[in-house]
């Protein structure tokens, strides 16, 4: 019944979202009492870490101004990796890049996971050159230049 109810704010909560995006897009921006409104409300919807999570309590409601640190998953790579490590918003990347204009104008840069990781590619196996490559690269470069 409990995650009935956390389903539905979910889904409410997107459906609201959406429309004032709508409404921000087809008409003039949020202005600052718009958005320190809504930036204090506790609204958003965001998914306790599962170490953390209480049995049938894993949504709290939390305003952008919250102290406590939770994100938003901004990329599909970062959201595999973090969700259920992390607090998050309980919003899909895909829905999230519908509405980056109206996040963007809620000011919410800071609570995005890539704004809050570092990303790193570490190459492994061993390095194989080419040295024809190499040398073509070497020539060209000097007319290049």
């Amino acid at each position: 019944m409990e995650d009935e109810h956390h389903e539905n704010s979910m889904q409410r909560f997107e459906e609201l979202v959406s429309l004032l995006n709508r409404y921000c897009s087809k008409s003039s921006p949020l202005n600052g009492r718009q958005i320190n409104a809504l930036r204090s409300a506790r609204v958003f919807p965001v998914l306790r870490a599962s170490e953390t999570s209480q049995q049938g309590t894993d949504i709290d409601l939390r305003s952008l101004d919250d102290d406590t640190d939770w994100y938003i998953a901004d990329k599909t790579t970062l959201d595999c990796a973090f969700r259920g490590k992390v607090d998050i918003l309980a919003l899909s990347v895909k829905s999230f890049l519908m509405l980056a204009e109206l996040f963007g104008q809620l000011k919410c840069g800071g609570r995005y996971l890539s704004s809050a990781v570092v990303e790193e590619v570490i190459p492994r196996g061993e390095c194989i050159r080419d040295h024809r490559v190499e040398q073509d690269l070497k020539t060209r470069l000097k007319y290049a230049s």
